[in-house]
């Protein structure tokens, strides 16, 4: 998936499937569209693809991974999410 900085025309709004108190939640937070990688990647979630998305710093990947979940918990409220972290490879790039 390629990152662009900014949403693309083709982005310009969100999901028409995304839950409606997750799309309300991100427009309170000034969040209106995806950006082409965020795009890509809910597309490809929903369709149960396996994904990676690597892209800068900021660059919104976090959204790639977490509006799925957050819509599926949404979906389904028997439905449950674990996330795992590799903390010390984190701590070991964020630290100088």
């Amino acid at each position: 998936m390629a990152h662009t900085s900014r949403p693309s025309g083709a982005d310009d709004t969100l999901p028409d499937d995304l839950h409606p108190a997750l799309a309300e939640a991100l427009l309170a937070q000034g969040i209106a569209s995806l950006y082409t990688h965020q795009a890509q990647a809910w597309h490809a979630a929903h369709k149960g693809e396996n994904l990676v998305v690597a892209s800068g710093t900021a660059s919104g990947k976090t959204l790639c991974y977490n509006l799925p979940v957050l819509d599926t918990l949404l979906q389904d409220p028997e439905a449950r999410a674990l996330y795992l972290f590799p903390t010390k490879a984190l701590a070991q790039d964020s630290c100088p």
